[in-house]
């Protein structure tokens, strides 16, 4: 049987042959990693046939390395390391741990392994990771130096910790600040070292980054910048450090954090195209079609993605075009949102200055708290966000960046004073967000994947990280699903939701007939039969001025949340109080001009009234209804800025209308 498949290089876009392999030829994964794992989960499930064949390198059973720092921390013992990452029971899935696979045959189809062994496969995935980056400087090979990139690491780290009196950790990104965390436990005098100038700098910009840095300085951490390391200085055992400006650092032991290398010698020794990594197309094929490669090894478009989130999106589409769906991998948007050093810390998109367009804008906002957020835009698109410090809008954001939605300048304005993009609003609970929204980063958990663990039985948070993995890890996601949790009842309707809907539909109908015209004859014709009372003078002064009242008073409404004091009454009953207003208003003013709608002023002050009474019906009516879901909650959201929109000009508008009757 033979299949076509498009491959996707620049040096071969040539349509290419792939003779597909005889079922009973296994899949072999080399790397048992946490895209290795998933993608040996997935495939168990959509290719229970295949026999799988599961390779790593370590001997230890397979772990959940996101959870290291914790570990290192003292937060979550051993035990759970393991148990987070233990795959479930598959008769399909044979693993070979503590073997390294040494060699790629592509000729004979078959891989050698650090036993001496060769093992044929049908399809090959590499997600072999990478490695740490470990600087050229000399003294980097003393005792007392040490890397922090996986248990072993973490277990020597753990005993060295109880003797060092003094640590400087190399690297000011996310695996480093929480190394200098963990080591500061016991009183350990620590020193970050960041040769860039702000900590985090492919995650945050300068605002958040200085906000970071002075929330680790606060745990008493001394932090220095802009200043690399020359060399290590000591003879026997590690003395400290010696930085490019020519200063000294007294320190016992040294944590490297110096960003990571991905795996491609299996790849490169095969003849396997690679760049920074192995380069994949747009189905993770390798440059051999029947090689797949994906997480930290992959190098997709020219981009290799350092995080977990994007290798198992990889996992994912691999695992489908394996089990011969129709899918194409386009590419992760960079976005993070995590616990660092106990301060939250997100990012999405495009944020570096080497990565952003030279006409993007930066906006920033400092929160008293010492919560700090910045936005890229470019031509009014949103294209990154980041901040240090809770933040609620996250999930809108990120949704927001990926899209890279429009932002008004009333938005920005609004940022700029308060920090939120949108008000404040219940569709920030959890509960409405979209299946696919992800809650937990570190375990890429969606909120699908939650509401569906709780439809099993998980009630509680231990029992839902047990199920999903979800909070299990840096724990910045664990109010969000204690808030899901607690919001596992059926929502239930607004108060007064009859009310409203009533109001609202009633609203409606006068819009409707207003619009359409009821056009009432005139009295002064021999066609009328109609009595003259919408033309005497009295009665027009008695409609207008209430008209003028009534839609005094309804705005006067809107104004309650702002008004330091409240008024009586909660909002639900006040809500329905507008809107019948509102309601009435448009009678009073069918009343007042028997259905005409009238020309030049008056047509632009019927048009404006008109069109407010109908957005403001839809947004009542989105709040009465949005117990049934997000679409109710979307209605009213599209609706009310175009409303109060329309509502600002209409005391402009009347009072011009009664000058100009009075004066003209």
């Amino acid at each position: 049987m033979v299949c076509r498949t498009p491959f996707l290089f620049q040096e071969q876009r040539e349509q290419v042959e792939v003779e597909a392999v005889a079922s009973e030829l296994p899949i072999v994964i080399v790397g048992a990693g946490p895209v290795g794992l998933r993608a040996a989960s997935e495939l168990a499930l959509l290719c229970p046939r295949r026999p799988l064949i599961l390779y790593g390198e370590e001997d230890a059973e397979p772990y959940d390395r996101v959870q290291l720092s914790s570990l290192l921390m003292g937060d979550v013992p051993e035990a759970q390391l393991f148990g987070a990452a233990r795959l479930a029971p598959a008769a399909s899935i044979e693993h070979r741990l503590g073997v390294r696979v040494t060699a790629i045959d592509r000729e004979r189809r078959c891989v050698r392994d650090s036993r001496g062994g060769e093992q044929p496969y049908g399809t090959l995935v590499l997600a072999t990771g990478s490695t740490p980056h470990v600087p050229d400087v000399a003294g980097i090979a003393l005792p007392g130096v040490f890397r922090f990139r996986d248990w072993r690491d973490t277990e020597r780290l753990c005993a060295r910790r109880l003797r060092s009196r003094r640590t400087v950790v190399l690297g000011g990104g996310l695996l480093g600040l929480e190394a200098a965390r963990a080591m500061r436990r016991f009183n350990t005098e620590v020193v970050v070292i960041e040769h860039n100038p702000q900590l985090m700098g492919r995650q945050l910009d300068a605002v958040a980054g200085a906000a970071l840095r002075r929330h680790i300085e606060a745990l008493g951490i001394e932090v220095i910048i802009g200043d690399g390391v020359r060399r290590v200085r000591g003879t026997a055992l590690v003395e400290g450090v010696e930085l490019q400006s020519g200063r000294r650092v007294d320190c016992d032991t040294i944590v490297l954090a110096t960003g990571i290398r991905p795996n491609i010698s299996l790849a490169l020794q095969s003849g396997i195209a690679v760049g920074r990594g192995i380069r994949v197309d747009d189905e993770l094929r390798t440059s051999d079609p029947l090689v797949f490669a994906i997480g930290e090894c992959a190098e997709h478009r020219g981009l290799v993605h350092g995080l977990v989130g994007p290798g198992l999106e990889q996992a994912a589409v691999a695992v489908a075009v394996i089990a011969g769906r129709a899918v194409r991998y386009a590419g992760s948007i960079a976005a993070s949102s995590l616990k660092v050093a106990g301060v939250p810390v997100f990012s999405v998109g495009r944020l570096a200055d080497n990565d952003i367009p030279h006409d993007a804008r930066r906006h920033v906002w400092r929160g008293p708290d010492g919560t700090a957020v910045g936005l890229v835009t470019h031509r009014g698109r949103l294209i990154g966000a980041c901040g240090v410090g809770t933040l609620r809008e996250y999930q809108t954001l990120r949704e927001a960046v990926m899209r890279e939605r429009l932002v008004s300048p009333w938005r920005t304005w609004r940022f700029r004073r308060d920090g939120r993009l949108w008000p404040e609003r219940d569709g920030d609970d959890v509960a409405a967000w979209p299946a696919e929204a992800v809650v937990c980063q570190c375990a890429q958990v969606t909120r699908g994947a939650l509401g569906a663990a709780m439809a099993r039985g998980c009630t509680s948070l231990q029992a839902i990280g047990e199920a999903t993995r979800a909070s299990t890890a840096c724990g910045s996601c664990r109010p969000l699903v204690m808030q899901l949790l607690a919001s596992g009842q059926p929502v239930p309707p607004v108060r007064g939701a009859a009310w409203l809907t009533g109001a609202a539909v009633l609203a409606m109908v006068v819009a409707l007939v207003a619009l359409l015209g009821l056009d009432l004859p005139d009295p002064r014709s021999v066609l009328s039969g109609w009595p003259a009372f919408w033309r005497d003078a009295t009665f027009k002064q008695v409609t207008g001025f209430s008209l003028v009242a009534v839609v005094l008073g309804s705005l006067a409404i809107t104004w309650r949340k702002r008004a330091a004091r409240k008024p009586a009454g909660d909002a639900a009953a006040w809500r329905v109080v507008h809107t019948a207003l509102a309601a009435l208003a448009g009678i009073t003013l069918l009343a007042h001009t028997g259905g005409r709608v009238g020309a030049n002023l008056n047509l632009a002050l019927s048009f404006t009234f008109l069109a407010a009474l109908v957005l403001g019906a839809l947004s009542a009516l989105g709040v009465a209804r949005e117990h049934r879901g997000v679409a109710a909650v979307r209605l009213r959201r599209r609706m009310v800025w175009v409303h109060l929109l329309l509502t600002w000009p209409l005391p402009a508008l009347l009072l011009a209308h009664i000058v100009k009757a009075y004066c003209f």
